[in-house]
Formats: structure tokens, sequence, C-alpha cells
């Protein structure tokens, strides 16, 4: 990235590895010192190129659209040169430091779930705005596969903004999770299997 790179869009956006680039993207350009967008939205990120969480090989069988060794293959692959672990690769590990909020969608099923927890656990230490929709029974890329759900909670479509008081969120139906926040051992989401 060099000064005749263009500006970035007002948000920048991706789903599974496009969700790990749009992350790793912008922590770059903090690093830059460049300006940055006003929001990173990931769908079903692939954060964690390693796949080291241990709860990965307990989701595979419930999530139809990715399995484990594949995406292990596909990392190593991904981050060459670099090591499947590095930060630029996989975003989990980077510094959440002065980026912009971060909406993370994601399947209680998915198999990439587990590295949105520890995704949370670093916005918490680093004093991120990150705000994680889980939501029950979806798998990887969920909302890219016309199930109803995705409508009632990723209503792309409407207007994008976190510059609003308290309470008038675009999403209503989902659960806000903000760093400030105790993280309760299992996450609530009664209001989401409602639906």
């Amino acid at each position: 990235m060099d000064e005749a790179t263009p500006p970035l869009p007002p948000l920048v956006m991706g789903d599974s590895a496009g969700g790990a680039l749009a992350l790793a993207v912008t922590t770059r350009l903090r690093d830059l010192s460049r300006t940055l967008s006003a929001g990173v939205v990931t769908l079903s990120p692939w954060l964690d190129a390693t796949l080291d969480e241990e709860a990965v090989a307990d989701l595979e069988a419930s999530d139809p659209m990715l399995a484990e060794s594949g995406l292990r293959a596909a990392g190593r692959w991904w981050s060459r040169p670099r090591h499947p672990g590095d930060p630029l690769v996989s975003p989990v590990h980077a510094d959440l430091v002065d980026l912009p909020p971060l909406d993370v969608f994601i399947g209680r099923n998915d198999i990439l779930r587990p590295a949105v927890d520890d995704l949370a656990a670093r916005a918490r230490r680093d004093a991120a705005d990150l705000r994680v929709r889980e939501v029950t029974a979806m798998f990887h890329v969920w909302m890219t596969r016309g199930v109803p759900k995705a409508v009632a909670h990723v209503p792309i479509s409407q207007p994008w903004s976190r510059n609003e008081p308290p309470g008038t969120d675009h999403w209503p139906t989902a659960r806000q999770r903000r760093p400030s926040e105790e993280r309760p051992a299992r996450r609530p989401d009664a209001d989401l299997a409602a639906t």
C-alpha cells in the first residue's frame, strides 16, 4: 500500500476469507497511519487460518459448508510466504487498538466461530468497539444462502450507522455486546431463537 492507494469506502465488508482480509487491511492501514473506513463488517470471517481453537473439531459436524482439514490446507496455501498465524493472515492475532467499529455476523454452528470468541476477548483487552451478532443453528456464510434468518438479522440494504444514540440499532433483534460488558459463559440468544 503506497500513497497512490485510493481511499477506502465508508464501510469495508467481507465474508469468510474476505472478512479476514477486510480486518487485516484495516489494521495495516492503521499501522501506516492512513485514513480508515467508518467501520468494518464481517460475515462469517475466517479470522484464524491455523484453526488452533479446540472447539473447531466439535463444530465440523454441524457446519455443512466447511471441513477442518481442507481449511487447514487452504490456510497454509493462503498465508504463503507468511506463517498462517501471522496477524495479516489471521487477524484474530492483530492489535485492535484504534480501529473503527467492528461488526461480526456469525452462526452458532459455524466452524469459524471459535476464532470470533477469541476476537471478542482481544477486543475487550484492546477496548475495541466490537459487536458480535451470533445466530442460533446457523452455519458458515448462512446469510448468503437465502435463509429467512439472513433477512431478519443481516439487513445489509439498510443504511449502516454507528453514530446513533444507544437503543437505535439497525439490527434490533440481535443482542449487542460491547467490550465493556461481561461475557456470559454461554451467549444468550432467546431473542434470536424466537425468529
